[in-house]
């Protein structure tokens, strides 16, 4: 009996402390304590903002001119893409390039596998998707063909498909005149393990940017339904990634919606270029919900933090707008250097 007791209390002592660490978990989600930081690529160098104090703490010198960002699953790396033909790999322990790994001509828009194992790439110029072993830091296989301008890509949480958008579609020329398509933009869809594309869908005029949710990808159109931006009927195509199908297509009311996110909570943010705002929508209503948030010039990239407490927008003419996304207010605003056009979010590790 004397034994049993004494296992009693120690299972008590054991709870206990569980309890506490329960309880502490509790109160870091709740006072939203959790710590982000922050990649931002501009002129030359990429920036890093800490979520905490939403101050810049360092700056990565780069090759110049860099595009867009993306960390890998596991935080360890910022994989950055530019004009330069390579893609520049950070190390985001410690903050410094590690590795540069030539890739086509413009690699823009990267995507990892959810195993890290691969990275897929589009290049702008030469209309192709590369695909980067992560481990080798190096290319390997045939590049992708697939549409005109591929812009943006996204790989499917089960790994099983990479959505890739291209702006101009199927289109020899892209554009017909001034801020007028030529031809309805499409997403390809490639088999990561055959790397080859197997359907593609067509969606609205103008596609930039995609997002996926656990059935759906939502791309944004910059001119929606026609061909000319100069309506402002930009809209944003849901596609059912089960049937590759579009189901809905959402009005944005607002000119040029170009960048995209999703939060867990069912909401997804669109940033409109042309209007300086960015509007919310209800992915159960699907359609846009309360006024369009104003954060002025020419909004970029958006991001949402993992705690889906902040939705950080880019703005090119210099800054990251801090929008707390439970009033939909600008909170803060960090000043950055010239040409800020997109930003990845981690973690900080």
């Amino acid at each position: 009996m004397a034994i049993v007791g004494k296992y009693r209390g120690i299972a008590a002592l054991l709870l206990a402390a569980l309890s506490v660490v329960l309880a502490t978990r509790l109160i870091m989600i709740v006072s939203g304590s959790s710590r982000f930081l922050v990649y931002v690529p501009s002129d030359r160098v990429v920036s890093v903002i800490d979520s905490t104090t939403n101050k810049v703490t360092a700056t990565i010198p780069i090759s110049p001119d860099p595009l867009d960002i993306t960390i890998s699953p596991n935080g360890r790396f910022a994989f950055v893409g530019g004009f330069s033909g390579a893609v520049s790999v950070i190390d985001t322990r410690t903050n410094v390039v590690t590795a540069t790994i030539r890739v086509g001509r413009t690699p823009r828009a990267i995507a990892f596998t959810p195993d890290g194992v691969f990275a897929f790439v589009t290049d702008q110029a030469m209309n192709i998707v590369s695909v980067i072993d992560t481990a080798k830091r190096t290319v390997i296989g045939t590049p992708i063909s697939v549409g005109n301008s591929p812009a943006d890509i996204a790989v499917t949480r089960d790994g099983q498909s990479v959505y890739v958008v291209n702006t101009c579609g199927d289109a020899a020329t892209c554009l017909a005149g001034p801020a007028t398509f030529a031809a309805r933009g499409t997403v390809s869809i490639i088999d990561p393990r055959s790397r080859k594309v197997v359907d593609t869908v067509l969606v609205g005029y103008g596609p930039s940017s995609i997002a996926l949710a656990s059935d759906s990808a939502y791309v944004t159109n910059q001119c929606g339904d026609v061909p000319s931006c100069a309506s402002g009927g930009g809209t944003v195509s849901v596609i059912n990634t089960a049937t590759r199908a579009v189901t809905q297509t959402i009005a944005i009311h607002q000119l040029h919606p170009q960048f995209i996110a999703i939060a867990s909570n069912g909401h997804v943010y669109v940033a409109n270029t042309g209007s300086g705002t960015v509007s919310v929508i209800d992915m159960e209503k699907s359609a846009v919900i309360g006024s369009p948030i104003y954060i002025g010039g020419v909004p970029g990239g958006i991001k949402v933090t993992p705690d889906d407490g902040f939705l950080y927008a880019v703005n090119q003419s210099g800054s990251v707008s801090v929008i707390t996304t439970a009033t939909k207010a600008v909170t803060a605003t960090i000043p950055l250097g010239i040409h800020p056009g997109f930003l990845a979010i981690t973690p900080a590790q």
